[in-house]
Formats: C-alpha cells, sequence, structure tokens
C-alpha cells in the first residue's frame, strides 16, 4: 500500500484471550489504540503493527455485575449519577451511567490491562468522556475512574456484586421469610 493509507484494523482474540495493546514499528502513530478496531497512519508502506493478546484476567472473582457512585468535587446535580455495569469474563461490558439526572447505555470493552476510555455523545450538552479502570491486581472488586465533560469532572466507584444469580449466597446466608 502506499504510504499514509489508513486501513481499518480489527483483530479478534481467542476465546480465553483479549487484547492488550497495539505495538507500533517503523513509525506507525498509534494515537487513541486502545480498542481492538484501531485506524493507524502509516507512514511507509513497510510499516507494521502487531496487536498483543493475554490470558483474560476477568476471572470469576472480577467478572460480574459492578455499581457505584458518580460524584464531582462538589455536590450538584450536573455532576453526579449512578453506574451500573455488567462485566462479563473477556472484558466486554453493558450497563448504564445515570448523569446529569439523564440515563445513558454503555457498551465497551475493558483492555487486558483492565482499562476503558470511551465517550458518550449527547445531542443538547457535551460529549461525556468515560475513562475507567478495572482492579485487576490488589483484589477490591471494584471499577475506579472519571466521567468528564467540557465543565464538570466526577469521580466514579463502583463495587462488584458479591452475590448474584450466577454466584448465589451461601446457604447459611440465606433465610426463608414469609
Amino acid at each position: 500500500r502506499a504510504a499514509a493509507h489508513a486501513p481499518t484494523l480489527q483483530v479478534l482474540p481467542k476465546s480465553w484471550q483479549v487484547f492488550a495493546n497495539w505495538t507500533p514499528q517503523d513509525g506507525v502513530a498509534t494515537t487513541d489504540s486502545a480498542g481492538r478496531t484501531f485506524v493507524p497512519t502509516m507512514p511507509n508502506p513497510d510499516a507494521t503493527l502487531t496487536a498483543t493478546f493475554v490470558v483474560s484476567p476477568f476471572t470469576p472473582a472480577i467478572a460480574g455485575k459492578y455499581q457505584g457512585l458518580v460524584k464531582g468535587g462538589t455536590f450538584g446535580f450536573d455532576r453526579s449519577g449512578f453506574l451500573r455495569l455488567n462485566l462479563g469474563a473477556t472484558g466486554v461490558f453493558t450497563g448504564r451511567l445515570i448523569f446529569a439526572g439523564q440515563t445513558y447505555a454503555l457498551k465497551g470493552e475493558f483492555s487486558g490491562s483492565g482499562s476503558y476510555k470511551g465517550k458518550i455523545e449527547r445531542k443538547r450538552n457535551s460529549a461525556i468522556n468515560l475513562d475507567l479502570t478495572v482492579d485487576l491486581a490488589t483484589g477490591t472488586q471494584r471499577i475506579i475512574g472519571t466521567a468528564t465533560t467540557t465543565t464538570v469532572q466526577s469521580n466514579i466507584s463502583a463495587d462488584r456484586a458479591a452475590y448474584s444469580k450466577d454466584t448465589p449466597a451461601p446457604a447459611a446466608f440465606v433465610k426463608s421469610y414469609t
């Protein structure tokens, strides 16, 4: 291909792997390359780009349902809300963000390092930029991050539900109520 040609690249991991990152060689520009789909700037016809995969870190202790608060430095309805995510074993998630009184559907994929960057376009307001990180190392079972607009930055902290349909509470914790 001719230099400066920009093909769209998409890679698909095996079922037990997740995408980690792109590794450029020969001057390939990799700005905003967090996802599996990527449009690089190819400076010359010999440039190469390598997709790296890792074994999925989203173990049963990490995958699950998360929910938590979105809050700015000072309280205000324009900077507050709630996050609910359902995180799968491959890092793919769906969920809802309630922010400034509006509800937004979420769908995305965390990288193999546990990070996600995304944007929610809004009709009457500036976009919400999401920057989320799943704790893969210390066992807190928490997602932290920020929701940022042109005027507000709010912190996000969401904890994993201890019990669910897939991971029920131990029998000793379950009581019968009538």
